[in-house]
């Protein structure tokens, strides 16, 4: 606490010590305020703009006509009809496709069939060649025993 007794020039001192103080905390409290009010006129700046932008969307929304549930049903049919055709031309393309492939399939087998059987009549061919020319080379061996019976002689 204060001194009961104080000089004059002693309270003089503490006065202007006191008033200094106040000073500098009114200084600090008159830049916060200002600081403050700066910024509350930034957010206030921002806040007008994002009202204007957003009652020109209103005013949009408001001016555009919704389509009718009528008119989203008939556009969504008609592509799901349209879809319906292409994949009908597809699938009958693919069947066109699948019976040229079962035709080439049977014309395959067609001619694997001709060419085992024209193998096979030239294996059994071939084998009756040969034995025919086993007993016709049996008849050279005679033939060439005469000879060297003949020399023989």
């Amino acid at each position: 606490m204060a001194k009961p007794t104080m000089s004059p020039e002693e309270q003089l001192e503490d006065l202007q010590r006191r008033f200094q103080l106040l000073e500098g905390e009114r200084k600090a409290t008159y830049e916060t305020a200002k600081l403050n009010i700066q910024q509350n006129k930034e957010i206030i700046g921002q806040m007008k703009d994002e009202n204007k932008m957003l009652r020109n969307q209103i005013a949009q929304l408001r001016d555009e006509k919704p389509q009718s549930l009528e008119k989203v049903l008939d556009s969504t049919s008609n592509e799901v009809q349209q879809m319906q055709r292409r994949f009908d031309m597809i699938k009958n393309e693919n069947n066109k496709r699948r019976g040229f492939l079962d035709q080439l399939d049977i014309k395959k087998r067609r001619v694997v069939d001709g060419f085992q059987d024209a193998l096979q009549r030239n294996v059994s061919r071939n084998a009756a060649d040969q034995g025919f020319g086993k007993s016709f080379g049996q008849g050279d061996d005679q033939i060439q025993r005469g000879s060297k019976h003949s020399e023989d002689l």
